[in-house]
């Protein structure tokens, strides 16, 4: 039986290990400590195991993955590939997680997974998909061969730093749609906020040196598409929450959803941070951090949004 490794726990380590079954792979998990149970096909093992699987999939969070890296980067070599699936930005620094990765282990190998591949959807056992980012064409060799089957597709793409600043970005532009959702705002709104929202990420990554084309494929459109289609994203339904609330208090929101308010809260505002340094007005994320950072409430920054200029198309 083929293996795979795991490192760390995030909410796509249920979808992973499904993913994984589909196709007779046996993930090989290690987390630093022991947590709550795992799926069922999925194996603890001792961190050192790892240097005899070629092929690593890293699932730590954003916040502790630069501590975990360094530690998984005693015990693999150049030789191996390690992907993530990360949609965050390390707050301090606004570093992706190729790139924490490429700063703490010995590998260059890195890929990037993402898209439209819904838990609810392949615990139904439907068809979904993905594509992993990569300029290394091993790693998408490896992938596809361990995970690719009849209901599990995968597309190809070099466009990793462009794909990891289009994953995390459609996070705040579904949460302010989770916002116009619950304000009743109808579906042409929804259909601007989609739109100008993935116009607002595609000049972020092209003045940050990256490459449009992702912003419209998986990492961009796919996976903000995915996020508002019933049952909702976390990210949606932290929107429409905060307007039920009035307000995004972030300790309310963590008790209510978990870590995934925080990692949202963080990520509005390295994205803000991101679009300044890169020069450009991303006003949605701008209207995002105004709700989470309590300058507006929720209703006020999404007249704002409705009241802004008029822009070229």
């Amino acid at each position: 039986m083929q293996t795979i490794g795991v490192v760390g726990r995030s909410r796509e380590l249920e979808v992973f290990a499904r993913i994984c079954e589909r196709n007779g792979v046996e993930p090989l998990f290690w987390e630093s400590e022991e947590g709550e149970c795992l799926p069922e096909n999925v194996r603890r093992v001792e961190l050192r195991e790892l240097s005899d699987t070629p092929l690593i999939f890293f699932l730590e969070p954003i916040e502790t993955a630069r501590v975990m890296a360094r530690r998984l980067g005693d015990v693999i070599s150049g030789r191996h590939v390690v992907v993530h699936t990360s949609r965050e930005l390390e707050q301090q620094t606004l570093a992706t997680m190729s790139t924490i990765l490429r700063e703490e282990t010995s590998t260059h190998r890195i890929g990037f997974m993402t898209g439209p591949m819904r838990a609810v959807d392949i615990e139904r056992g439907l068809s979904a998909s993905a594509t992993v980012y990569s300029r290394f064409p091993e790693v998408h060799e490896m992938l596809v061969s361990a995970l690719v089957s009849p209901t599990f597709r995968l597309y190809r793409s070099d466009e990793l730093a462009s794909a990891e600043i289009a994953a995390a970005y459609t996070r705040v532009i579904a949460f302010v749609w989770g916002v116009a959702h619950a304000m009743s705002q109808g579906g042409s709104v929804g259909a601007t906020l989609f739109a100008r929202g993935l116009a607002e990420i595609a000049r972020v990554v092209e003045a940050s040196g990256g490459a449009q084309q992702a912003v419209f494929g998986m990492s961009g459109a796919g996976n903000l598409f995915a996020d508002v289609q019933e049952p909702f994203s976390a990210d949606v339904m932290l929107g429409r929450e905060a307007v039920v609330r009035g307000n995004f208090e972030v300790e309310q929101m963590i008790e209510l959803f978990g870590d995934v308010a925080k990692s949202l809260y963080d990520l509005i505002g390295g994205l803000d941070r991101h679009c300044e340094l890169a020069g450009i007005e991303g006003r949605i994320a701008k209207a995002a951090l105004s709700m989470v950072s309590h300058e507006m409430d929720t209703v006020q920054a999404a007249k704002y949004l409705m009241t802004l200029p008029v822009l070229d198309e």
